[in-house]
């Protein structure tokens, strides 16, 4: 049986093949037959520029040398129709003297409610902090941020970033050695200190303005202060996620989404399984307060709504780590589900560390640092240190 052919993801909005649509939000407008085979053609060269020859004869099936005006009209009234401001296309772009482009989004990489943040961060780049560090639990999207973060930093100055994924590294020569392929840089010497200051004149050498360092939570101290020379590069500005504070002057606590954001987010992600995926609003609403507004959980929960209505999903939330899962094998392991997420976390705490979450989880809702004296076998003057930890 021949599958449907699957939605493409515009900047601002989703175009149903299969139904003959354009859906942004609730509007809905119909496409005709050759708009479909225009984008689904252009789909397949996305990215790409194709000639208007190459279309007539494709496309149009025109014979050799035929030529026609009606394909430039076509594709100019498309444009009308695809784009929020024709003006400033962001996805069906006319390329002078050369053809048409069609540029489609990654809804993967799409950053919902976090424009202030952005903002901030930018902010504080350009007024010389050299070492950002972005904190908060596993899920919360530290790393989403981080690279929308590179992609605009890169934008703004024009000069080449380098996004690093330390996530397998668990001591500074592991996390040197990805450092330096990351980078087109591999090392070979068993010198780990003159390998650090090569890398590092090799960072000063490309120019690179930003560097991301993506979690860094299962490096120790220890190993991170090995590693330091490389982050006080110049002029290279360090931006590292971490699920634990790492003790940098600039560190910026990532908050769980608005829940308007958050049902952006939702409602972005279930039409990517079911493209004519509709909600009731404060339904919709409720979800995404009863998941704590955290991105990995709303994104684990989308993906159901191929097979649980929206109220079944809320109610199944009273066993969420079976519900929120997902066998996407382009996430990674600690991604895939809530519990992942929550056990990578909690194995890299010491047993001490663990002791003390676990006795605290007594309580429901905050709890105050006497409280969990109380309720704690770990010494008096220990607990507060603990605490901060966590």
């Amino acid at each position: 049986m021949e599958s449907s052919p699957l939605p493409l993801q515009l900047a601002d909005g989703l175009v149903d093949l299969q139904a003959r649509e354009l859906v942004r939000g609730d509007t809905r407008t119909k496409l005709t037959t050759r708009e479909v085979e225009v984008l689904a053609f252009l789909a397949r060269r996305a990215g790409e520029v194709v000639s208007q020859e190459e279309l007539e004869r494709e496309v149009w099936e025109y014979r050799p040398g035929v030529r026609s005006d009606a394909v430039r009209m076509s594709l100019s009234r498309l444009r009308q129709k695809i784009e929020v401001d024709p003006s400033n296309a962001r996805n069906l772009h006319a390329v002078r003297g050369r053809g048409w482009c069609l540029e489609l989004a990654d809804p993967r990489r799409w950053v919902f409610g976090r424009d202030e943040t952005l903002a901030h961060l930018l902010g504080r780049i350009e007024a010389g902090s050299r070492a950002l560090c972005l904190v908060g639990p596993g899920g919360i999207g530290k790393t989403t941020l981080a690279t929308e973060l590179a992609r605009k930093w890169s934008t703004r100055v024009g000069s080449p970033v380098t996004i690093c994924d330390l996530s397998a590294a668990t001591d500074a020569d592991t996390a040197l050695f990805v450092l330096a392929l990351a980078l087109g840089h591999p090392l070979r010497g068993d010198d780990f200190v003159a390998e650090v200051a090569e890398l590092r004149a090799a960072i000063e050498r490309r120019g690179d303005r930003l560097l991301v360092l993506d979690n860094l939570e299962q490096l120790p101290d220890v190993e991170l202060e090995r590693l330091r020379p490389l982050w006080d590069a110049r002029p290279v500005t360090a931006v590292a996620t971490c699920r634990r504070s790492l003790g940098w002057a600039d560190e910026i606590r990532i908050e769980p989404m608005t829940v308007s954001a958050g049902a952006e987010l939702f409602l972005a992600r279930a039409r990517q399984v079911d493209p004519r995926f509709r909600a009731d609003e404060e339904e919709l609403r409720a979800l995404v307060e009863a998941l704590g507004c955290v991105p990995l959980a709303i994104e684990l929960a989308a993906a159901r709504v191929s097979v649980l209505p929206i109220d079944e999903l809320r109610r199944r939330l009273s066993q969420p780590l079976g519900l929120l899962r997902t066998e996407d094998s382009q996430r990674p392991e600690r991604h895939r589900s809530m519990e992942a997420a929550i056990r990578w976390s909690w194995d890299l705490l010491t047993e001490q560390q663990q002791a003390v979450l676990r006795q605290c989880s007594v309580f429901r809702g905050g709890f105050l640092a006497t409280d969990a004296e109380a309720v704690t076998d770990v010494p008096e003057a220990d607990v507060l240190s603990i605490l901060d930890q966590l």
